[in-house]
């Protein structure tokens, strides 16, 4: 199935287009990864400072990072992450049918959801809540 612009939607991600990222994704992307790696770090070498200089200074630079996080993500949620982020956020979530939330809140705990995926309760349930979706 092709989309209007000729590309193919990835098996299980239809709203992704197939194709390299834009370039400035890809280092917004980068840069929040590096930026939560020295806020993961922070603590520990808040915990290893040995003067209260150096404690002064972790500390700014946690918080800096902390910040330069936050201007990045803004600037990551504009964009959407990619180039149809824009249409996608603005659109409306597809409505689920009441039908569909009776079964599922009458259908008790999904206690079982981790074992094999061939475990014919969880199969069952499922086909059920499937069977549901498309009907509308």
């Amino acid at each position: 199935m092709n989309d209007d612009n000729g590309t193919t939607p990835r098996s299980g991600d239809a709203d992704r287009r197939i194709g390299p990222r834009p370039r400035r994704t890809t280092l917004l992307h980068a840069a929040t990864t590096l930026l939560g790696l020295v806020m993961v770090l922070t603590p520990l070498a808040l915990w290893v400072a040995w003067s209260e200089t150096m404690l002064l200074a972790v500390a700014a630079v946690g918080a800096v990072a902390t910040l330069a996080l936050l201007l990045v993500r803004r600037l990551t949620d504009r964009d959407g992450g990619t180039a149809d982020g824009a249409a996608r956020r603005h659109a409306r979530p597809p409505e689920v049918p009441d039908a569909f939330l009776k079964e599922l809140s009458g259908m008790g705990p999904f206690t079982y959801h981790n074992r094999l995926t061939g475990d014919r309760k969880f199969r069952l349930k499922m086909a059920r809540l499937r069977k549901l979706l498309d009907r509308d």
